[in-house]
């Protein structure tokens, strides 16, 4: 049988390295077209307003759930159609706020609270969503994902027990907030049960006829909310407790709780402590709230070194004027329940800065010495 030659090649055995040099030359050439030939991205922008709910549309987050984008829009519902909004489109700004960098359950907040008309800036560019590969989870998407599930299972619970505590006509209403763990109801929720509790069931009461205590603390509650809620505490027959420690309430808050606690109301103590207000709008509130016939008990936080122009003047004045609401409430009107041993009025102010605490102890020491019912208290730590 003769031999064959040295460069004889069998057709059936494909040469491996002919393969491979195949492979990096074909890379090689797309490499060289995409760096010589690149496709540039021209992103686009347009705004709109949307005046009319519901705007009939749905987003999702671009990446690690932040910032979103349009995903669907509602064929019966044309406002966003009308308005150029399409498939693809990012949110970079709703009203005057930039969203890009935001957590996307914060956009679906504003988005869904807000006021209409809102103005949205959208960006979009010619390259389709389709094309854009998705990217893995991460383990920070995923945690992200079980606390929003751990906030909903824990939302439905307290629901559960506060309807169950109505039923069974219990003196208690709490909203499930604590101390560094913020009450995972919304204003929604709330208005829900405290809707549920005036419903007349004859021949027997409303719920509202029992509530005697009600913890809205560590709430974020919004202005409309308070106002619902003042409303509520208007109508109660029997309520002594009201707490509203850390909800986040400012000045014009404040002066909305006189909407609600009348003299009417046989409240006993009223909790305000770990918020922040003026000094004007506390002697506003403090120099009405005193005249309260009921009122045993009122706890408050005071401003700090920076609100008072760092003066101790201005410490000095707004000391007196706390002292005399003590004044007024324990040695000029006292209650029958007053004795010589025990303060009827107890007011305890809550401080954060050592020269607050000092001023305050230096005009006490100096002037008021004598009146009783005024306690502070130094807090090592500031509400955020």
């Amino acid at each position: 049988m003769p031999s064959l030659p040295s460069n004889f090649v069998d057709p059936l055995v494909k040469p491996r390295v002919l393969v491979e040099n195949i492979k990096y030359e074909r890379l090689h050439i797309q490499g060289a077209d995409f760096e010589t030939n690149p496709k540039p991205k021209i992103n686009k922008y347009v705004e709109v307003t949307l005046t009319k709910r519901p705007f009939g549309l749905t987003i999702q987050h671009t990446g690690k759930w932040k910032g979103a984008y349009v995903t669907e829009i509602c064929e019966n519902n044309k406002v966003a159609k009308n308005c150029g909004i399409s498939k693809g489109h990012e949110f970079i700004k709703i009203n005057h706020t930039y969203v890009t960098d935001m957590c996307y359950f914060a956009i679906i907040e504003i988005l869904t609270k807000c006021q209409v008309p809102v103005t949205v800036l959208l960006k979009y560019n010619d390259k389709l969503r389709k094309d854009n590969k998705p990217k893995p989870e991460v383990r920070s998407q995923l945690l992200d994902e079980y606390n929003l599930f751990r906030r909903r299972d824990e939302q439905e619970n307290i629901m559960n027990d506060l309807y169950w505590n109505l039923r069974h006509r219990h003196e208690n209403l709490h909203f499930g907030g604590y101390f560094r763990e913020s009450s995972p109801l919304t204003e929604k929720n709330m208005k829900e049960i405290l809707r549920y509790s005036t419903i007349s069931r004859d021949p027997e009461e409303p719920y509202i006829t029992n509530i005697k205590q009600i913890n809205a603390q560590y709430m974020n509650m919004s202005s409309s909310g308070l106002w619902y809620l003042m409303d509520y505490v208007s109508h109660t027959r029997q309520l002594t407790f009201l707490s509203l420690v850390g909800s986040k309430l400012n000045d014009s808050d404040l002066l909305s709780l006189l909407t609600g606690i009348t003299n009417k109301t046989p409240i006993e103590t009223l909790l305000l402590h770990e918020n922040l207000f003026s000094p004007k709008c506390i002697l506003e509130f403090t120099n009405k709230i005193q005249y309260h016939d009921m009122l045993l008990k009122l706890s408050i936080d005071l401003p700090t070194w920076e609100t008072f122009e760092c003066k101790k003047v201005l410490v000095w004045r707004f000391t007196r004027v706390l002292a005399d609401i003590c004044e007024q409430k324990n040695h000029v009107r006292p209650m029958k329940k007053f004795t010589k041993d025990k303060s009827n009025f107890e007011f305890t102010i809550y401080i954060t800065e050592k020269e607050v605490v000092e001023n305050i102890n230096y005009i006490m020491n100096k002037e008021k010495s004598n009146i009783i019912g005024f306690d502070m208290v130094y807090r090592m730590w500031h509400v955020l």
